[in-house]
């Protein structure tokens, strides 16, 4: 049985090894131990790495050493065929939270694994023209409580194709890279200067000098990940107690 915090992952990482990464720990771990180990000031919660050939002998005794059994936690996927650009998977997987005392781990896992393995995979394989056997580990990230969360891409689409767009909600939601929030407000910052071209969603004027700098840092750590990652990039990230943590990034 092997587990592994992401920090350790880090250290033993190299760009030249991001393949044989994304096909024991899947794209999704993969993507943040490339960042942080290009960018060692991101703040990531702390995550433990469940390689797919562990996730079936998961157990409770497993993860606690790694967390207060008092922290909720978070359980997603980290499958080999969340790589990135072509094959980002995004949609396919759910993302549960839980406590170590209250919940059974086992349980949480197996459906993790089976929102996976659903007849979505099937098509997205088809439609990807992929023929390869599918590889599922899992993440376990502490939880955040989190005083703004949201997403953010570093390349808009559609009719704001060459902004940079932000996502943001001021209440706990179950944020993901591919639905966000019904309650976000977006901002639309120039991508070459990092100012709000245009603010939607917005019922009051909450622009104040805290979220004016908030919305700065998360300009200037998304432009570093793309450039690290040499493509635009999604990110999921919350903000608590004056810190940034990056949750999840996918190239697109």
């Amino acid at each position: 049985m092997k587990t592994f915090e992401i920090e350790e992952l880090v250290k033993k990482y190299n760009p030249n090894l991001f393949d044989d990464f994304c096909m024991e720990f899947g794209g999704k771990a993969t993507n943040l131990i490339d960042i942080k180990y290009n960018m060692e000031s991101l703040s990531l919660p702390r995550t433990l790495v469940v390689p797919y050939y562990s996730v079936d002998v998961l157990e409770k005794e497993n993860v606690l050493p790694f967390f207060d059994d008092k922290d909720m936690l978070i359980m997603r996927s980290s499958s080999n065929i969340e790589k990135g650009k072509d094959n980002s998977a995004s949609g396919l997987g759910t993302s549960v939270k839980f406590n170590l005392l209250k919940d059974d781990i086992k349980r949480i896992a197996s459906f993790v694994l089976k929102s996976f393995s659903s007849r979505y995979l099937d098509e997205y394989l088809k439609m990807r023209n992929l023929n390869t056997t599918v590889q599922i580990s899992i993440l376990i990230q502490q939880y955040i409580q989190a005083e703004y969360s949201g997403v953010f891409l570093t390349k808009g689409r559609g009719e704001f194709y060459d902004n940079f767009i932000i996502s943001l909600s001021d209440t706990e939601s179950n944020y993901s890279i591919t639905s966000g929030s019904k309650n976000a407000i977006e901002f639309v910052l120039s991508r070459y200067s990092g100012s709000i071209l245009e603010v939607l969603n917005n019922d009051e004027n909450i622009l104040n000098q805290k979220l004016t700098d908030l919305i700065k840092t998360a300009f200037n750590i998304g432009m570093d990940i793309e450039e690290c990652k040499k493509n635009p990039v999604i990110v999921e990230w919350v903000y608590n107690n004056s810190l940034f943590y990056i949750l999840q990034v996918q190239t697109y």
